[in-house]
């Protein structure tokens, strides 16, 4: 919906200028496929990140827990 509005449907005047010469002119209704595409490689990107620093915390919660573990045995 927002893609819509900023492209112009139903506006007199488009808020951003597409360069037909740059872009493939290929939507999914209103919006265009580079529009599509650049916004799931930012979510899946969001996502692959997030899973990185999980496993990263898991690994230094084991290791603490490894950590406490020994000192215990002491």
């Amino acid at each position: 919906m927002v893609n819509g509005v900023l492209i112009g449907n139903g506006l007199e005047s488009p808020i951003v200028n597409y360069n037909m010469d740059q872009i493939l002119n290929i939507r999914i209704l209103t919006i265009l496929v580079e529009d599509a595409v650049y916004g799931y490689t930012q979510f899946m990107l969001n996502i692959y990140f997030f899973k990185q620093f999980q496993k990263v915390n898991d690994r230094n919660l084991d290791n603490d827990r490894l950590i406490s573990d020994k000192i215990k045995q002491i």
